[in-house]
């Protein structure tokens, strides 16, 4: 896109203010450092709103907004053939904002002031009203507003919903029905050790009628059980933050599987992660593979262990018969069918929890 030096840019720029430009290869968030080249996201956000001051903005790509956008004596632009979806508001003060690819705004938009400019060659469809006091419009791209439209310019005249689905029925699809209709918008989902747990995360950029997410774990990455499940936050439009601690992690190689359930019963499944669990360093059992029965060797103290199966179900005690010999506890493996095994082993003196690794052929 060209885009020439108009009196409030060049003065942004006499100011010392540098372009902020958001990264092109897929669909990303406007708050997240790593949706910017530079790794530093416009602008600070505090109650649902980012406020932009004195910044200059370049949307280059698809970024998305969970939350309102205020700018304040700044300049944003959307390139030719880019989006920028905002789900809040976006108010514009004494700042310029250019438009040359689609821009969506989920709330209300509005235009103040003298010194502030809209203008553009793309798409805007705004499903709230548009509000223009005193700024200057030089829209030449069709522009589509659900609710009111005080002030708006004429040429070009703002269409409405009706208007959109007959002019351009593919975006008028993907404002009414594909976009809004996302239950959950993942941002991250990750797995890391923490000790002798794994520690998982993860964070939604919006929820809409979210019931809970569920947690499956899988030894093999084919058969999954469930982990746990976490009550989601209905429905916002807020980042959301959550954290799960698996305590009996598998050892070695473990997937995890996060999937989300509306309040209707619709479930939407996500990615696969994988962690890799290291053997306790305290212990080693002996032997192993085993046939009849496995040896640890330990201090002397109190002790409790149990053993859980593949599918991190607890082998019930009745299978088991454990001994506590000088410097040695020992369980009977002999009545186990063949397998992968995880035994935990909990030490009352000091608190502390082994895990390893046990084959019972």
């Amino acid at each position: 896109m060209t885009r020439g030096c108009g009196l409030l840019i060049c003065l942004l720029i006499g100011f010392g203010s540098f372009a902020q430009t958001s990264r092109s290869e897929k669909t990303r968030f406007w708050p997240i450092g790593s949706s910017w080249v530079g790794g530093s996201a416009p602008g600070t956000l505090s109650g649902g709103t980012i406020n932009v001051t004195s910044a200059i903005v370049v949307i280059d790509g698809r970024i998305q907004s969970t939350d309102n956008i205020n700018a304040t004596l700044s300049n944003i632009s959307i390139n030719a053939g880019d989006t920028l979806i905002i789900l809040g508001n976006l108010t514009l003060t004494s700042s310029s904002f250019s438009n040359n690819g689609v821009l969506i705004v989920f709330g209300n938009v509005s235009n103040g002031l003298s010194n502030t400019f809209v203008s553009g060659s793309g798409k805007m469809v705004v499903t709230g009203n548009y509000s223009n006091a005193l700024g200057s419009n030089t829209f030449t791209g069709p522009s589509y507003v659900y609710g009111s439209s005080s002030g708006f310019p004429a040429p070009p005249a703002s269409g409405n919903q009706a208007t959109l689905q007959t002019n351009d029925p593919g975006l008028y699809s993907y404002v009414n029905n594909t976009y809004v209709a996302l239950p959950v918008i993942l941002l991250s989902f990750s797995a890391a050790e923490d000790g002798d747990n794994v520690r998982l995360r993860w964070s939604t950029a919006s929820e809409e009628n979210n019931d809970y997410f569920t947690i499956e774990r899988s030894f093999d990455g084919l058969q999954y059980s469930v982990l746990t499940t976490v009550a989601g936050a209905g429905t916002t439009l807020l980042k959301t933050d959550y954290e799960n601690v698996d305590e009996h992690p598998y050892i070695g190689r473990s997937y995890y599987r996060l999937s989300q359930t509306d309040y209707d019963g619709t479930t939407t499944v996500y990615n696969v992660i994988t962690v890799f669990k290291k053997e306790s360093q305290w212990v080693e059992p002996y032997p192993n593979p085993a046939l009849h029965e496995v040896s640890v060797d330990v201090e002397p103290g109190e002790y409790t262990v149990h053993l859980t199966d593949r599918n991190g179900q607890l082998v019930p005690p009745s299978l088991l018969a454990s001994g506590f010999g000088t410097g040695r506890l020992t369980l009977q493996v002999s009545m186990l069918e063949p397998g992968i095994y995880i035994m935990h082993l909990f030490d009352k003196t000091d608190g502390r929890k082994r895990t390893f690794k046990v084959v019972k052929h």
